[in-house]
């Protein structure tokens, strides 16, 4: 087994596909370099590493915080009903939310036309 050399030559490549392959690896870089650099002044604004904050306060975050689609005084939820991280679609109407009602994770409430 050689190494055959119309496969391994540039010359048998078509440009376009040179030219792709070149800017998939440059935007890769770039992507990466912006990743890094976010990071690192993150973290100076912060004091401490980015991930650390990502790692311990944006999950708690994203399962705590719900979302409203829509007009949000036309949503009424009781002080002590428990909504965790529902999407809430008002497109139409009004949802109320009564006591001790509790949704779990990722549910979601809509009204509107079908």
């Amino acid at each position: 087994m050689g190494i055959n050399p119309e496969r391994s030559t540039v010359e048998n490549v078509p440009q376009f596909e040179v030219d792709s392959r070149l800017d998939m690896a440059v935007e890769k870089s770039r992507i990466d370099y912006e990743r890094v650099e976010t990071k690192r002044i993150l973290g100076k604004i912060f004091g401490i590493p980015i991930n650390f904050i990502l790692e311990r306060y944006l999950p708690d975050f994203l399962l705590n915080q719900h979302m409203v689609f829509g007009d949000k005084s036309k949503l009424n939820i009781a002080p002590n009903a428990v909504v965790e991280n529902t999407l809430f679609n008002l497109s139409s109407g009004k949802i109320v939310i009564e006591d001790y009602v509790f949704c779990g994770h990722n549910v979601c409430i809509n009204n509107g036309y079908v």
